[in-house]
């Protein structure tokens, strides 16, 4: 995979945006959902790109396991499939992604938890998909693509830095390590967030997932704990 773009901002107040995007949903909180283009080469530290911030109080406080979110190009492309209504505004920073990517393989299905991959001298390590809000139908003017992006880990991938440095436009994604290859992007959001036909309750998925250091823990790791004491608890 090579970065085709890389972006980053500092929260702005909602009423900015809304000004644009009339169906931005009612937030009390600034965000950083629309990035601007920078570099095209960044100094990158475990906060994140240099210049870029949340305004989601979540994130703000799991920032380090949330510091990059790549986004593969051509999950435009699947998305423009699913929401044409939606397609002018499917395009590079439609996610308020940091890093956009070009690789055929570089998809949820393949992608996986703990996956380290080295860019320019920064080596990243992947915690997990992105589970996104509203904002996601919000800007795009449409609605249950949130939903249907959750479900499917089509949101963009969060990534933890574990060196520092700098990375630029142009440089390839490299994959250094893969820990967990049967517990892809796709899978885990799938088994956590799916409808019934395809969410995994099974006490493997479960219990790796509650016990897997890597993957983010709210709203991650402690949903597959506190799914997982429920079902042990009915079998008791």
């Amino acid at each position: 995979a090579t970065v085709l773009e890389i972006r980053a901002s500092s929260p702005i107040n909602p009423d900015v945006i809304r000004a644009s995007r009339p169906s931005w949903p009612a937030m009390e909180y600034d965000s950083a959902y629309d990035k601007p283009i920078v570099g095209p080469t960044v100094q990158v530290t475990t906060m994140g790109i240099e210049g870029n911030a949340s305004g989601f109080p979540t994130h703000i406080s799991d920032t380090i396991n949330r510091a990059i979110l790549l986004f593969n190009e051509p999950t435009y492309a699947t998305l423009k499939d699913k929401f044409p209504d939606a397609a002018e505004s499917l395009v590079r920073g439609g996610f308020g992604e940091n890093l956009v990517v070009n690789h055929p393989n570089f998809v949820p299905s393949e992608v996986c938890v703990g996956d380290k991959y080295q860019i320019g001298n920064v080596v990243c390590m992947v915690t997990g998909p992105r589970a996104p809000c509203p904002k996601v139908d919000g800007w795009h003017g449409v609605k249950g693509m949130t939903a249907y992006c959750r479900e499917n880990g089509l949101a963009g991938y969060f990534m933890k830095v574990l060196q520092e440095g700098t990375f630029s436009v142009g440089d390839e994604v490299v994959l250094l390590e893969r820990k967990y290859p049967g517990y892809s992007i796709e899978r885990i959001a799938q088994g956590l967030w799916g409808p019934s036909e395809v969410k995994d309750d099974s006490l493997e998925f479960l219990t790796t997932l509650a016990n897997m250091e890597e993957l983010i823990g709210r709203h991650y790791r402690e949903t597959a704990q506190t799914r997982l004491d429920r079902i042990e608890g009915r079998t008791d």
